[in-house]
């Protein structure tokens, strides 16, 4: 039995053989991705052909719809891996990016996208990290409060505000596997500042509001067990009212780079 099973099987894999080389030569001009088209073709030939008997007359057809199918799901597969890489080069495939996630959201609420508020370069804000060109910070902007924080791009994935693995992804790529503690302080410290706050300003120098509120430059303190604590001072927006307003801010890292909480530790305003 096991005999007659291999015989057949051989006897199907001539079968392809025969017809699919003459096409696959006729396409090698076309073609980069012959190996794999045959292959994926030959899988595609072979299982289907278990559930649908092909005569070998109707092969070279068959053949070819199959090859026709596997260039087609390849050339899906490259476009979808050069796709990010490619649009995000520029302000505004970002903002077009960011359209289409406006646009699948609503789509997923069962709302019109005829209706949806289409961006441009004064809905977004866009932030690209000098230290690496990977991490791209996005904000939208409201009247009120200026640039707000929305997600960030980091090596062309989109991570959103709250997801808990955005601050380990973006210091991996800034190099926090191979740094030791001082670098991965100083790692911590210019992602809170040109990261999660890129669209804050930190205040370096004490100004005469902050005169009896404690203040201090964003220090850096790490612990025995590698995990870092920031704390920094922040201008607030100004808003619709004249005043002006700060924080104090603490943000603390685990020593694998991911964010373990953040806390407001001082607020005011001054008209």
């Amino acid at each position: 039995m096991q005999r007659k099973r291999a015989a057949t099987a051989n006897a199907r894999l001539k079968t392809v053989d025969a017809h699919a080389l003459p096409v696959i030569e006729s396409r090698r001009s076309s073609s980069r991705d012959l190996p794999q088209v045959y292959a994926l073709a030959l899988v595609l030939k072979t299982g289907m052909e278990e559930m649908f008997p092909v005569p070998n007359r109707l092969a070279p057809i068959f053949i070819s719809a199959a090859l026709f199918l596997s260039q087609f799901l390849l050339m899906s597969c490259t476009s979808a891996q050069k796709l990010t890489a490619q649009d995000l080069s520029t302000d505004e495939a970002v903002i077009a990016e960011m359209q289409k996630r406006i646009d699948a959201k609503r789509a997923s609420q069962g709302l019109d996208n005829k209706r949806s508020v289409k961006l441009n370069a004064h809905d977004v804000c866009i932030k690209r990290l000098e230290e690496s060109q990977k991490i791209i910070i996005v904000g939208f902007f409201a009247y009120d409060r200026g640039c707000e924080f929305e997600g960030a791009f980091v090596d062309s994935r989109y991570f959103e505000v709250g997801d808990a693995s955005l601050s380990k992804r973006a210091l991996d790529v800034l190099g926090w596997g191979a740094a030791n503690q001082a670098r991965r302080e100083q790692l911590a410290k210019l992602w809170v500042e040109k990261g999660l706050l890129a669209f804050f300003n930190v205040i370096e120098e004490k100004e005469k509001d902050l005169e009896n509120r404690g203040f201090h430059p964003p220090q850096v303190a790490s612990n025995a067990k590698g995990e870092i604590t920031i704390t920094l001072w922040i201008h607030l927006p100004s808003g619709m009212t004249p005043e002006r307003g700060y924080e104090r801010l603490e943000y603390r890292f685990a020593a694998d780079g991911s964010l373990s909480g953040n806390s407001v530790l001082d607020n005011f305003s001054v008209r």
